[in-house]
């Protein structure tokens, strides 16, 4: 170190470089810390995309199976299998994402063993020069500031004795010459101490630079390695996707499917297959006698309020039931809107000459509870209103009238049970007979037509068993007979 040739002033201020290294010091404590949080968002990152694939790979273990047949194995060259064929494709995906995990796995074990530990040495490193550098340094510092404060005390106090001197006596305390001896011995204890603190200053400086330089290059080598690990993983990734899209773009769906048609051609609909047509499709007791109707077609009913007619598709089946449908066709409409039970029921006609009206009065068997309504139907023409006549006399027998112009008349015959019309049902099923948008089955026979006006004054519901016989239907068939009840069944 040189030697200060020229004259200062012993209280200028004193150069000390300490305090700024310090500072310095502190600051490549936080650059380091950001470094190694960077590199470690990188380590977190990779960990990241290893427990997703590890959780990719769990869920893709179960794979689907499209092995082809044996025969076509053999054929095929056992050397030589196609990974882009649907029976190894899936199996060719599931090897290349555990391919991506483990290659995963060795980036983040790679970052966290050998870019981390150099990064976190060097900043327990640091953190121990600026630890020492504050203690040393600062120790230093607080020496020279004590020694210059004892020397301007010691300025100070011979300032005042020579400002007085020659105007009073003096102790020998007070003697300047005394005096200036303290003050030359704190002179030189401030100049000895600035010396030492500047001198470890100096040190510590020209140390500094080396301590920046393997600070920089400690970082420029873990960044380096974390950039070849990341490019790394990048570049397997990159291959190992293009490898499953190229598997599943090589793959020849027209040879598949046609192996796959060959295998189960016995499951498959072949090429001139015909629809099926529900007109030639049957089922158990299709044409049994009790499905069906007796007759069935439009008919118009009058409201109970408005007094005016409503057309609706009327249906009367061998139980006895007179029932109403929105629609004539099953897949339309599968249940009745309204049911009367004939049995149970008076029904007339009309006794005017072109009134096509019959009357029936009853209760709607659909509802729970019903009282007993008048219901009031026309047909379009005489010969339908005989065909319904035809028809209803099957079930009840008889009919009678009434007089079209008081709604409140009662019918003048009282109605056969249902054993009335038993005996008129030949054994075996029933074919409806069309006319007039009306299908009506056949007639019973003369002797029918006379048993049925024999019955006609029997009143009771109940059916026999022999009656049940008559009518083609066997013991196990249940009429299911509408209960009594009070509900106002009227529409």
């Amino acid at each position: 170190m040189s030697v200060q040739k020229y004259e200062t002033d012993i209280l200028q201020e004193h150069v000390d470089s300490t305090p700024i290294l310090i500072l310095r010091l502190e600051q490549w404590r936080k650059g380091l810390q950001v470094v190694h949080q960077y590199v470690q968002g990188y380590q977190h990152m990779h960990a990241g995309v290893t427990a997703h694939l590890e959780k990719t790979l769990k869920s893709i273990s179960e794979l689907p199976s499209f092995s082809q047949p044996q025969e076509l194995q053999s054929q095929s060259a056992p050397d030589a299998p196609n990974p882009s064929s649907l029976s190894n494709v899936f199996q060719n995906l599931q090897t290349n994402v555990n391919s991506l995990l483990q290659k995963s796995a060795t980036t983040t074990n790679g970052i966290k063993t050998s870019v981390l530990p150099p990064l976190e040495q060097l900043q327990v490193d640091i953190d121990k020069h600026y630890k020492a550098l504050k203690l040393q340094g600062g120790k230093g510092i607080r020496e020279v500031e004590r020694a210059r404060e004892t020397t301007q005390k010691a300025i100070e106090q011979l300032g005042r004795v020579t400002s007085s001197f020659g105007t009073r006596a003096l102790t020998y305390q007070e003697d300047p010459y005394v005096i200036h001896r303290r003050v030359e011995a704190a002179v030189l204890d401030q100049i000895s101490k600035e010396n030492i603190q500047a001198e470890a200053a100096l040190g510590i400086q020209r140390n500094f630079a080396t301590l920046e330089h393997s600070i920089i290059e400690t970082l420029r080598q873990s960044l380096v390695s974390l950039t070849n690990m990341n490019e790394s993983f990048d570049n397997d990734e990159r291959d190992i996707n293009a490898n499953i899209a190229k598997l599943f773009t090589d793959i020849d769906m027209e040879k598949e499917w046609a192996q796959f048609s060959m295998t189960n051609s016995e499951h498959l609909v072949p090429s001139s297959n015909f629809q099926r047509d529900p007109q030639y499709v049957t089922f158990v007791n299709q044409h049994h006698a009790s499905c069906q109707p007796l007759i069935q077609g439009p008919l118009q009913r009058k409201g109970t309020v408005l007094k005016s007619y409503n057309q609706g598709y009327y249906v009367l089946t061998p139980s006895g039931f007179l029932y109403q449908f929105k629609h004539p066709e099953p897949a339309q409409d599968t249940m009745p809107e309204m049911g009367l039970y004939l049995p149970e029921c008076q029904v007339s006609k009309s006794n005017r000459i072109g009134k096509y009206t019959f009357l029936v009065v009853g209760k709607d068997a659909q509802k729970k509870i019903t009282t007993r309504h008048k219901f009031a139907f026309k047909t379009s023409s005489q010969q339908e209103l005989d065909q319904w006549y035809s028809a209803i006399c099957r079930i009840t027998g008889n009919v009678g009238t009434f007089d079209e112009d008081d709604d409140d008349t009662v019918p003048s015959a009282a109605q056969s049970p249902l054993s009335a019309r038993n005996s008129t049902f030949p054994d075996g099923p029933i074919s409806p007979v069309s006319s007039n948008d009306v299908n009506v089955a056949p007639a019973a026979s003369a002797s029918a037509s006379a048993s049925a006006a024999a019955a006609a004054a029997t009143t009771t519901s109940h059916v026999p068993t022999q009656e049940l016989h008559n009518t083609g239907l066997s013991d196990n068939d249940e009429f299911v007979l509408a209960p009594e009840s009070a509900e106002d069944g009227t529409k």
